[in-house]
C-alpha cells in the first residue's frame, strides 16, 4: 500500500514541475510533446509519461487531450494527486464548476495539506460565489504554503465580495509583500483604500510606490478626478478598477482586473485610453 509521505511526496515533485522547477525546462513544447508521446507508446503503463503529456497539451490548451491522459495517468496510479489536480485545472478552464469541485476535493482527500488542491477549490468557490467557502479554501491553503502571493489575493477578493474591506485590505498588502511586483494586488487594494476605507491619501502613496517599483512601465501615470467630476492628471488617474472575483483565477496572470465604474488605479498615457497593464 502506498504510504501518505509518498502520496505528498509525488505531490511536491508535482509542484515542482508546474512551477517551472522542471529538468526539461529547456525543452520546448514540441520537443516535450515529442518525448512524452514517445514514452507513452514505448510503456502504457507509465503513470508519469501520461502525466506529463496531459501537462504539455494544457500548456497547449488542447482541454480534451489533457483531461484524457490525467485520466489515464490517475487510472495507472490512483494516488497521483498531480493527475487529480490536472483534472481539476482542465475542468475548471472549461467551466465544468461541479467537476472540477469533485476533482479537487478528490486531490485533497489524497493530500489533506497540499496547497494546490485548497486553492483549486478556492477558484472554483469564486466562480461558484461562495465567498464563505472560498476564505476557508484559500486559508487553508496558506496555512501550507503562507508566501502563495496570489492566494493572498484571492483571499482579499473574497473578504471583498463580502463587504468585508478592512479583512480584504489586509489580504491584498500580504500579496503585495509576497511580491512586490504585483501589479493587479496595488492596484485592487488603492481601490479598497480609497473607495471603500475613505483611505485615498494611502491610495495615493500606494500607487506611486507602484510606480517607483516598476519603473519599466514608462508609460504609466496618476490622474484623479476632482469635485466636479472632471479627470485631471495632476497626481492620480481616475479609471476606475475595482477588485473581481475572477480577474486572477481565469487564467492566472496578473493584469488589473476589469474596468468599473469608479476607483484609483494604475494606468498608462491617455494615448491608450486609460488601458489597464
Amino acid at each position: 500500500m502506498i504510504g501518505k509521505w509518498q502520496i505528498r511526496a509525488r505531490y511536491w515533485i508535482a509542484v515542482g514541475l508546474l512551477i517551472g522547477c522542471d529538468p526539461a525546462e529547456e525543452e520546448s513544447l514540441g520537443e516535450r510533446l515529442e518525448r512524452y508521446q514517445r514514452e507513452v507508446a514505448e510503456d502504457p503503463s507509465d503513470s508519469e509519461a501520461h502525466y506529463e503529456l496531459g501537462r504539455v497539451y494544457y500548456e497547449q490548451t488542447r482541454y480534451a487531450q489533457a483531461l484524457q491522459v490525467f485520466r489515464r495517468a490517475r487510472t495507472l496510479d490512483s494516488a497521483h494527486v498531480g493527475a487529480q489536480i490536472g483534472i481539476g485545472k482542465v475542468l475548471l478552464v472549461r467551466g465544468e464548476l461541479t467537476g472540477a469541485e469533485e476533482a479537487y476535493l478528490d486531490a485533497a482527500m489524497l493530500c489533506d495539506d497540499c496547497a494546490e488542491s485548497q486553492r483549486g477549490l478556492g477558484a472554483v468557490y469564486l466562480r461558484q460565489r461562495q465567498y464563505s467557502d472560498a476564505r476557508q479554501s484559500y486559508e487553508q491553503a496558506l496555512a501550507t504554503e503562507p508566501d502563495h502571493a496570489p492566494s493572498h489575493y484571492n483571499l482579499g477578493v473574497a473578504h471583498s465580495q463580502q463587504s468585508a474591506y478592512r479583512e480584504a485590505a489586509v489580504a491584498m498588502k500580504r500579496a503585495i509583500e509576497f511580491d512586490p511586483d504585483y501589479v493587479l494586488a496595488y492596484a485592487s487594494l488603492g481601490d479598497i483604500y480609497c473607495q471603500r476605507l475613505g483611505r485615498c491619501s494611502d491610495a495615493a502613496a500606494l500607487l506611486q510606490r507602484a510606480l517607483e517599483r516598476l519603473p519599466e512601465q514608462s508609460g504609466i501615470q496618476f490622474c484623479r478626478r476632482d469635485r466636479g467630476g472632471h479627470h485631471s492628471c495632476r497626481g492620480l488617474q481616475w479609471v476606475g478598477y475595482s477588485p473581481h472575483p475572477f480577474g486572477e483565477i481565469r487564467s492566472g496572470s496578473r493584469r488589473p482586473a476589469p474596468r468599473h465604474a469608479r476607483g484609483f488605479a494604475l494606468s498608462r498615457s491617455p494615448l491608450q485610453s486609460g488601458a489597464g497593464l
